[in-house]
């Protein structure tokens, strides 16, 4: 009878799946509250200090402000999920937030949320947000980063963004996955802004869009671009609008068309730039920061059309889709049309000197990196400044 019993009991466990499931599929959902005394309720993390470090597999719920301090994942090949849930983190002394270690690794922005991450300070791991692995971000709420030290986001594998609302403002690249020819940088969904005083996107190996919003503005210093890859620039959907002085062009395996522009001289910030095709305007936005450079790609574009380009109200050139997929000229060649205004491939020689960068374009001609904040937290419990968390419109 005890037998049978313990057959039975055997069979009720596996049919619920609590037998032979991951450890992360059977923990509940563990919450990290910050402030100036962090509390966890649950499982699988450990507090010292203003610091605290994700050791096991499972789902953390991050809310609340750490003004100085850290949120670590060192999980040892395990999958976590970390869901921002109104989270503000300011560190003064490395990375707001470091994925160290861990095998699928998720951030997730909560419905409805504002989040904050701000570096600081020397540290190995240079960038609001470092994962020295590969992960993911999703969800479909606000994420404000600052990297005041180098660079925004970085993964030295990989990186995959399947939503969101991402400003990213940053000293150097905006997003970088660091290593050579075999990191990839792919955007799936989500709206991201990129301000950045090197290249917005830099991945060392692909970059591939899929879908999503993405306005990346890039310093107009040192070569920098929207976006940069080490291999191929592949945009099969989405809408993308990227600048700087050097741009890559689109692999012609892409399954959506884009147009892509220099100009024989800088463009100043803050001037309004419209691409059009006769009354109908695909693009109306303006950078904040110079430019010599544009990429524009979108699904309204139709192969082998012609379209304008206005700087403020002054038809600047005129440039077809066929010309980026089909007949582009490698970095260093340059086509020119009539009036010598260059087209596509390597935009001349910028003059020397600093170039207009920042959050908004300095009316004066200023020429600063990007304007970060001067330390101070935003109002309101963590959430981010009230004029940050609506990204220009493209």
């Amino acid at each position: 009878m005890k037998k049978e019993l313990v057959i039975l009991l055997t069979l009720a466990l596996l049919s619920t799946g609590f037998v032979g499931c991951s450890t992360a599929d059977v923990y509940a959902v563990t919450t990290i509250t910050l402030g100036d005394k962090i509390k966890v309720e649950g499982g699988g993390a450990t507090i010292n200090g203003n610091s605290v470090t994700i050791t096991d597999a499972g789902t953390y719920t991050i809310t609340g402000t750490l003004t100085d301090g850290l949120v670590t994942v060192d999980s040892a090949d395990q999958d976590v999920t970390l869901i921002l849930d109104n989270a503000s983190i300011t560190n003064s002394a490395g990375p707001a937030l470091l994925i160290k270690d861990a095998g699928r690794a998720i951030v997730t922005l909560a419905d409805e949320s504002n989040n904050y991450l701000k570096d600081g300070g020397a540290s190995e791991y240079d960038a609001a947000l470092y994962g020295c692995v590969s992960y993911m971000i999703n969800g479909t709420g606000i994420l404000d980063v600052y990297g005041t030290t180098k660079e925004g986001l970085v993964s030295e594998e990989n990186l995959t963004i399947d939503g969101g609302i991402i400003n990213i403002t940053s000293v150097d690249d905006g997003i970088n996955a660091s290593s050579d020819d075999t990191s990839q940088i792919i955007i799936n969904d989500g709206m991201v802004t990129i301000t950045a005083g090197g290249d917005g996107i830099d991945s060392n190996g692909d970059l591939e869009i899929n879908g999503g919003t993405i306005i990346s503005i890039a310093s107009a210093e040192d070569g920098n671009g929207g976006l940069d890859a080490g291999g191929a620039l592949t945009i099969n959907g989405g809408t993308v609008f990227a600048s700087g002085t050097m741009l890559p062009t689109p692999d012609s395996a892409s399954a959506q068309k884009s147009l892509m522009a220099g100009f024989d001289t800088l463009q100043d910030a803050g001037t309004r730039l419209t691409i059009k095709q006769g009354d109908t305007e695909l693009l109306n936005t303006t950078p904040a920061q110079s430019y010599q450079a544009i990429l524009f790609s979108s699904p309204d574009l139709i192969d082998a059309e012609e379209y304008e380009i206005y700087l403020g109200d002054t038809l600047s050139q005129t440039v077809t889709t066929d010309s980026v997929n089909s007949s582009m000229k490698s970095m260093g060649e340059s086509q020119t049309g009539a009036d010598g205004e260059i087209l596509q491939g390597n935009p001349p020689a910028r003059p020397d000197g600093e170039t207009p960068q920042g959050d908004k374009p300095p009316a004066d001609g200023n020429t600063q990196r990007p304007a970060l904040p001067d330390g101070e937290m935003p109002q309101g419990g963590g959430q981010p400044p009230a004029d940050g968390t609506t990204p220009s419109a493209i």
